[in-house]
């Protein structure tokens, strides 16, 4: 049970805070920006949830954002047995 040797490895990480620090901002625009948006706009990801519902699509819908984020568009959102009926 003796310790031999150690290696240390340091890496600074500052230029990819920094890069993460952008990217967040950058996001926090894009947010606001479909926000205020006059457009329906909705966000999805990958698999097709709604990430982002605002207000302009809340309006022509009447569907609140909670109702559809986080739920698959098609199927639980729109669809023959969605919350939105098509």
């Amino acid at each position: 049970g003796n310790l031999l040797g150690l290696d240390l490895l340091g890496q600074d990480a500052s230029e990819s805070r920094h890069v993460l620090d952008q990217l967040a901002v950058m996001s926090d625009d894009n947010t606001a920006l479909l926000m205020r948006s006059p457009s329906p706009v909705i966000t999805l990801d990958e698999h097709g949830i709604v990430k982002q519902w605002n207000p302009a699509i809340s309006r022509l819908t009447g569907l609140a954002p909670g109702s559809a984020v986080g739920q698959p568009l098609l199927g639980e959102v729109f669809g023959t047995r969605g919350l939105l009926r098509v």
